[in-house]
């Protein structure tokens, strides 16, 4: 359009031919500009190449994107407990939490071995005879070793206890329920202990707070697991269904129970010989590995217990007492988008063409003495085909002519 109207003057340009191939797109114009000098016609070709680079902005306008949208689903739900108690149905406490550290040195400092006679053995010493050996860890839980050198050797041994509360100090308030002693060693041919390892575990009673939970097929997550500490709320022993507090406190936290019922239940099956166990390598070895084979040297004790008390806790969740957390399913629609903002370049583009079209009109009309006017189709009104000299002459000069005319005809239709 904008090339088009500058070709469209009475006066012959020398370059038509440039002008012509200018008109008709992008690589005319850029030829155009190639060869002709800074004018109003090269801004027209500017417009013809800059139209079609911001053509393609205007197929961006539509956008189809994928957005989750959440729909009501009575399936969709989530277990959560806020007491332990077997029996009513007020909740489970949050769960359950483990801390393990390496206590050998201090627990091998205490080793006093006898022998089968119970005659102590003097330090150092290694008989051929039968001898025991024992010795406590820090936190009071005794173990025992046998020996006879060189026919067998202890090479697992693991002891539980339940943590002494004193209901009359601060440190009753404590949640810890059975501490856990594993004692682990490699022998050598001659069944002498090689790189003993002894480490001792607590089992503690815990609330977690889950922050958005989701699944994906069968895969289940959170975005966020926060532990929070508990205590508890005095006074303890005066309460069947004990009640837990959060320490330090923290708003928001719902009420958690504990039945003492359940908790002696609990340590008695702790305290029971799935837990409690030795295994001898040697002529006079077990034939039992019960929990060693698990918690054996290669063993990670520390992974192995996080992964006991998040097993509990998860029990707690969907277990009797389970409360149910609504929730929705998350469906994939597509969305149609309008980006307004990528017609800004086409826009600007073709408003320029207009502009340079209006002003080429006019300043063709001023250059021209031409009525404005006649620069439109009006003009074709009022025009007869001259034959003998094949042209197109007007046969009016002005609007008001050309008015007289429209009132003075009458036109009948067959």
């Amino acid at each position: 359009m904008a090339i088009s109207n500058i070709d469209q003057r009475n006066d012959r340009h020398p370059f038509d031919s440039l002008f012509d191939e200018a008109r008709r797109g992008p690589y005319g114009s850029m030829l155009f500009l190639l060869n002709v000098s800074c004018n109003m016609a090269t801004i027209g070709a500017l417009i013809t190449i800059l139209r079609l680079g911001f053509a393609l902005m205007a197929q961006e306008v539509i956008s189809l994107e994928p957005r989750p949208v959440n729909t009501t689903d009575k399936n969709a739900t989530f277990g959560f407990a806020h007491s332990y108690n077997r029996s009513l149905n007020r909740g489970v406490n949050g769960g359950f939490k483990s801390a393990c550290e390496d206590v050998t040195i201090p627990t091998l400092n205490t080793m006093f071995c006898v022998e089968d006679t119970g005659k102590p053995l003097p330090e150092g010493e290694f008989l051929h005879e039968y001898r025991l050996c024992n010795m406590t860890t820090p936190g009071g839980i005794m173990l025992s070793i046998q020996q006879q050198f060189p026919f067998f050797l202890t090479t697992f041994r693991s002891n539980t206890t339940v943590p002494t509360r004193d209901e009359s100090s601060i440190g009753s308030r404590s949640t810890n329920l059975m501490k856990f002693a594993i004692y682990r060693t490699e022998r050598d041919e001659d069944y002498m202990p090689l790189d003993a390892d002894i480490t001792e575990c607590t089992l503690s009673l815990a609330a977690y707070e889950y922050t958005g939970p989701k699944t994906n097929g069968s895969v289940f997550s959170f975005d966020n697991i926060q532990m929070v500490e508990l205590e508890w709320s005095r006074p303890a022993s005066e309460q069947a269904i004990r009640r837990l507090v959060s320490s330090p406190t923290k708003t928001g936290t719902p009420d958690l129970y504990f039945d003492w019922i359940d908790e002696m239940a609990l340590q008695d099956f702790l305290q029971s010989p799935t837990f409690l166990l030795e295994f001898v390598e040697g002529e006079s070895g077990s034939l039992k590995h019960g929990l060693s084979a698990v918690l054996g040297a290669e063993a990670n004790l520390s992974n192995a217990f996080d992964n006991m008390a998040t097993s509990m806790t998860d029990y707690v969740r969907s277990g009797p007492n389970m409360q149910l957390a609504t929730g929705v399913r998350i469906d994939t629609e597509i969305f149609v988008v309008m980006c307004w903002y990528w017609l800004v370049g086409p826009g600007l583009v073709d408003l320029a063409s207009l502009l340079f079209a209006i002003a080429t009109i006019v300043g063709d009309t001023r250059k021209q003495k031409v009525p404005l006017w006649k620069s439109s189709a009006l003009v074709l009104l009022a025009c007869q085909n001259d034959a003998d000299e094949g042209v197109i002459r007007g046969t009016s000069e002005s609007v008001t002519e050309l008015e007289k005319r429209a009132r003075a005809s009458k036109v009948r239709l067959e």
